[in-house]
């Protein structure tokens, strides 16, 4: 299940909205133990909360206000095409690194329906100057930021 979320935009006349696919309880609890375990070997961290974690299907960055109706009603027509067989898998464990540190994340293994997906939501945004993700799409849940690992700890499989 896919669906817009909001956070506060830069100016009042604006909304930062991505599009996320929700997971399922059974995802979300293998994800919480594994932040549990990040938690124990970390000296510092920000833990993505457990009704945050979420994968993001595409950002849209700050869109005005009086646009945001038309977005939904563009993406909420995609909703009605009919795709099926949307379904992801953890597959492994990584980061990215940041200035204050790394971005820790649980890798996806997806299925084909929901790269089609992605490039629809693309094709149907850049009708309304919704530039294109800078990046080529990564399905991954953000578990934490900033995170410090004790003593070059790897508690994930495939984290290196």
């Amino acid at each position: 299940m896919a669906s817009i979320m909001t956070t506060k935009g830069i100016e009042d006349r604006t909304q930062r909205l991505f599009i996320a696919a929700l997971l399922s309880k059974q995802q979300q609890q293998v994800l919480i133990e594994s932040q549990k375990t990040l938690r124990q070997h970390s000296k510092r961290l920000s833990l993505t909360k457990p009704e945050n974690l979420h994968l993001t299907l595409y950002f849209l960055g700050d869109v005005q206000q009086d646009r945001v109706g038309c977005v939904c009603d563009a993406l909420n027509e995609i909703k009605g095409k009919g795709y099926k067989n949307l379904y992801g898998k953890i597959s492994h464990y990584g980061f990215f690194s940041r200035n204050r540190g790394k971005l820790v994340y649980g890798g996806l293994q997806v299925s084909s329906g929901v790269y089609r997906l992605v490039e629809t939501m693309e094709k149907t945004l850049s009708a309304f100057n919704v530039q294109p993700q800078r990046r080529k799409w990564l399905p991954h849940v953000t578990l934490a930021r900033r995170v410090v690992l004790k003593d070059n700890f790897k508690m994930l499989p495939e984290m290196t």
